[in-house]
């Protein structure tokens, strides 16, 4: 069958899809990895694929990581594809007929993980090939462990069907994960819209300067990068007021405004986008600069600081000079002067995240019955990309843990000595069944954290109230996302009264649910929009965003808390001896009721009205607006001692400074902004509020438990 020819975007193939094409991508059922450059035409090599194979009543699937870029690839194949043949898929939305055999459907990498899961071989066997963009997220902490088990379940389910993998960013075509895709690779540097590459030197404290010199004596079209969605608006502030016409793009705002952004960038009324990371993988935009001010962004983990790496760097770059969208791209990035260049960093060889959460791997392996036993979780595990690269899996301890969380039966080591699959056999050398418990069959059936959803049925045991449930329901699935002081400030204000057992006591919440407390913080964020967005008419609520959550991205978080909770009654339905409160056993349903986000709605501050009402502590009142979080860290951790005549020594690291009367004798010191000393005092000034019967210092605060 001859090779397809060209699109309605494309005239003729380049070097690099020519070569792709006489190596049988389109002539062969051969796997492949296409390492192109950005804008080099891999979407449009898989695109053409699937029209072959919708043509031939075979279904596909392009699974990309991001819902913007899936609506988009959407919008541009529904015209090319003939009618009802094209299907979108997303957390956010559902169009067409997602999932139907001989359609072409684009997801993201969680929706089609999902489908594979729930469908079994119903839909695979219908599969003719599963396109999956930017493999190299392989390394990303949580997805990368889902997409890695996403191929591993079709490489077992859909043998016949191909894999297409695609990447911009991989170190010389990575030979190890082409070995592990069994795929064959085609690289190349050809780019048809030439891209150039260069640092821009900054003395220290002139970073911003120089960026908004960069920007402003440029008339080109320019995306600047940023880690902040505060630092992005910031920005966009000042551009506007030297006359530039500029717009913020982050995850904050509504799909309607992302989208309002975008076509205004294509129409020419905005000049400069400054966006988070939303913008940095796939989109096409009509951009012919980008500019990266910034290296770092905050850490998840003991450090406060990452550097990104090399491969996200180019990413971002690459969204320069796209094919049809320009002539020419230019991509700068800003380095304090005497530092290495960043872009002579080579990418690094992909690496597996599947250790990290191998626990979840083994318990989906049970609860979706592909597995049983040890050796075929050991087989299982061996069709792993972390088992290919000859990375640590320790199978054993992952079921001592799962069984120290009763999740599943599992016999105790014989002997410390002992390991392997021989010390777990009987008498007659078989090895024995790992069976699931009751509450391992729940937590294998919802998506949030496994030690979490322990947890948090562990926590039914006490009392609970409809909003101590929805805490605990989101803490399960929301992962840690920035707020800043001025909107925890807000949180205070909006949750006070609430009845709650749980934020009045909070060492439970944290001690059960093994969360730290600026996850506990996000989770009460997400619980406080949900509330919020009740109150919105239906017309308003694609202009509204309360707590950095859009409409989508709330309902999309109900959605999975309310699997959560169906999992936990699904629990208590099969385990009827299982320990839990009566007054649990209701909020659950309360619970319940308010995350279907239906009429007619309850409240929840009239419900248990005997439980204890929660208020907030000192640090969320007052305008926090004006403070940093590293500002009143450091606050925090002076030492105030007072004097005789009512000012304050306060010491930090170093000499003391003398507060009096609202003001410091230290340099940092400014009318109108606080020092650091001056704010440890109006910190001390005010003891925490206790609740009933509370000690002081054990309620939730907000603020406090943000920056510990």
């Amino acid at each position: 069958m001859p090779d397809p020819g060209p699109g309605p975007e494309q005239t003729c193939l380049n070097p690099l899809q020519e070569a792709a094409a006489e190596a049988g991508f389109f002539s062969t059922e051969h796997h492949f990895l296409l390492n192109f450059p950005t804008g080099a035409g891999k979407t449009w090599m898989v695109t053409q694929l699937a029209a072959r194979a919708v043509a031939a009543g075979r279904s596909c699937v392009i699974s990309v990581p991001l819902r913007a870029l899936a609506s988009e690839l959407y919008e541009q194949l529904l015209a090319a594809l003939p009618c009802g043949t094209v299907a979108l898929c997303t957390g956010a939305a559902r169009r067409g007929r997602p999932w139907r055999t001989g359609a072409l459907t684009i997801a993201t990498h969680e929706a089609f993980f999902l489908q594979v899961r729930l469908s079994g071989l119903s839909y695979l066997s219908t599969l003719a090939f599963a396109a999956i963009d930017e493999i190299h997220m392989l390394e990303q902490p949580g997805r990368g462990a889902l997409l890695e088990t996403l191929l591993v379940r079709l490489f077992r389910l859909a043998p016949f069907a191909r894999v297409i993998t695609l990447s911009a960013t991989l170190a010389g075509g990575d030979p190890r994960l082409c070995a592990w895709l069994g795929a064959a690779c085609v690289r190349g540097s050809y780019r048809p819209v030439p891209l150039s590459l260069a640092t821009v030197p900054y003395e220290a404290g002139r970073r911003e300067e120089k960026l908004l010199e960069l920007v402003t004596g440029d008339a080109r079209t320019t995306l600047v990068f940023v880690h902040s969605r505060r630092r992005a608006a910031r920005l966009v502030e000042r551009l506007e007021g030297q006359g530039v016409p500029s717009a913020v793009h982050h995850a904050g705002l509504t799909v309607k405004r992302q989208e309002q952004v975008l076509r205004r960038l294509q129409d020419g009324a905005v000049r400069v986008v400054v966006a988070t990371p939303t913008l940095e993988m796939g989109l096409n935009l009509p951009v012919d600069r980008v500019i990266c001010p910034e290296l770092v962004f905050p850490g998840a983990g003991p450090r406060r600081w990452e550097r990104i790496s090399a491969r996200v760097l180019h990413q971002r770059l690459g969204r320069a000079g796209r094919p049809g969208l320009g002539v020419a791209g230019e991509g700068l990035v800003l380095v304090r002067a005497g530092t290495a260049d960043p872009l002579s960093e080579p990418f690094a060889p992909v690496r597996s995240q599947l250790a990290a959460d191998l626990d979840a791997f083994v318990l989906h392996e049970l609860g979706d019955k592909l597995s049983a036993s040890l050796p075929q979780l050991e087989r299982a595990l061996a069709l792993t990309f972390a088992a290919h690269c000859g990375e640590p899996l320790l199978l054993e301890d992952a079921l001592d843990r799962l069984a120290a969380l009763e999740l599943v039966q599992w016999p105790p080591r014989e002997t410390p000595a002992h390991s392997g699959a021989g010390s777990r056999r009987d008498a007659r050398g078989k090895a024995p069944r790992i069976e699931l418990t009751p509450l391992g069959v729940a937590a294998a059936s919802q998506f949030g954290a496994v030690t979490r959803f322990a947890g948090a049925c562990g926590l039914l045991q006490r009392e609970l109230t409809a909003f101590d449930v929805l805490w605990t329901a989101h803490a399960c699935v929301v992962p840690e996302a920035y707020f800043p002081l001025a909107e925890l400030a807000l949180l205070g204000e909006s949750l006070a009264d609430t009845p709650s057992f749980l934020m009045c006591a909070p060492e439970c919440f944290e001690g059960r649910l093994d969360v730290s407390r600026r996850q506990a913080v996000a989770a009460a964020c997400a619980v406080a929009a949900l509330l919020a967005w009740r109150e919105v008419p239906r017309k308003s609520r694609e202009e509204r965003v309360f707590w950095g959550a859009s409409w989508e991205a709330v309902r999309l978080r109900a959605w999975h808390a309310q699997r959560v909770l169906l999992a936990m009654g699904r629990l208590l339905k099969a385990a009827p001896g299982f320990p839990v409160h009566a007054s649990s056993v209701e909020a659950l349903g309360s619970a319940s009721e308010i995350l279907r986000l239906r009429q007619p709605q309850l409240d929840l501050r009239e419900l248990a009205p005997s439980a204890p009402r929660w208020r907030p502590g000192p640090l969320v009142r007052g305008d926090l607006g004006e403070l940093d979080e590293p500002r009143l860290r450091r606050a925090l951790q002076c030492q105030v001692e007072p004097c005789e005549d009512g000012a304050c020594l306060v010491t930090h690291r170093g000499a003391p400074h003398r507060v009096s009367g609202g003001t410091c004798d230290c340099p940092d010191f400014s009318t109108g902004r606080a020092c650091k000393h001056v704010l440890a005092v109006r910190l001390l000034d005010v003891p925490p509020v206790a609740g009933p019967g509370e000690s002081p210092g054990t309620s939730f605060e907000p603020v406090r438990w943000w920056i510990d």
